[in-house]
């Protein structure tokens, strides 16, 4: 449960999003809202959290906890098939899709399976483990990929690519596990 919560927390922290909460109405969602966290609370938590990044990216850290949030709630399968939906879906706007945010996504879920499992302690976190040593270089992978391009590369069966990169992407998160694993202890 510990994991999950902090997980929850993370993720909800870093959200940039205004938008908090659908419901029936605009007025609905607002007086819900109020009620869950005011405005001020809502900026104090910015404040507190700041800007935090992965590799220098805002959004590789969203990744990274929303994947690790996920493999908590529903499970390791689900959170990468969301990450990957999530690209896809990228793909088909300006954007495109990318490799460096799947490996953000790798990189969580890996993270969240071994709190879960206990092969990584909260207290291993706590005195001084980082998201970035967990988060592997990206700045070799593709990305920015349209959907043209991409639909073109797994329609016509040359998915090549894409198993060469998860490839790519699975063995770096792997080799930083091991790296975790075998640090000596995590000192202030």
């Amino acid at each position: 449960v510990l994991p999950m919560a902090a997980s929850t927390v993370l993720t909800r922290g870093l959200s940039a999003s205004t938008v908090r909460v659908s419901v029936s109405s605009p007025t609905e969602s607002s007086t819900f809202c109020r009620k869950v966290e005011s405005d001020t609370e809502r900026m104090a938590r910015h404040r507190a959290l700041g800007n935090p990044t992965l590799r220098g990216r805002r959004d590789l850290a969203q990744h990274f906890f929303l994947s690790a949030y996920l493999t908590a709630v529903v499970g390791a399968p689900a959170a990468e098939s969301a990450g990957l939906a999530k690209e896809l879906a990228d793909a088909k706007s300006d954007s495109g899709f990318s490799y460096r945010d799947l490996a953000a996504d790798v990189a969580g879920i890996d993270f969240a399976q071994r709190l879960l499992d206990g092969t990584l302690t909260l207290r291993a976190v706590s005195r001084g483990l980082t998201a970035d040593q967990m988060m592997p270089k990206v700045a070799d992978l593709p990305e920015g990929i349209p959907w043209n391009e991409l639909g073109a590369q797994l329609k016509g069966g040359d998915q090549a690519d894409v198993r060469h990169y998860r490839t790519v992407i699975r063995k770096r998160v792997r080799q930083l596990s091991e790296r975790v694993e075998t640090a000596p202890p995590l000192t202030r």
